[in-house]
């Protein structure tokens, strides 16, 4: 069932846009671990479009396994 929430209330507020956030970013983070992103490879320098599956891929140019690190900021 869905959290209810007083928007009114300043504490609840606070609460609801956390909840949000976490929510938010959560499915971000699942939306980048499997897709596929144009980037330099770590080890041969080549722009590259890699297909990220549970955020590990390969570079298509030179094979080396590429590991994404997501970090909010």
């Amino acid at each position: 069932m869905p959290k209810k929430y007083n928007l009114g209330n300043k504490r609840d507020m606070d609460k609801f846009f956390k909840e949000l956030e976490k929510d938010v970013k959560k499915q971000a983070e699942k939306n980048i671990r499997n897709s596929t992103l144009e980037i330099p490879c770590p080890n041969c320098g080549e722009k590259v479009k890699v297909s990220f599956r549970q955020g590990k891929g390969k570079c298509p140019k030179c094979g080396v396994s590429i590991t994404q690190d997501q970090k909010w900021v």
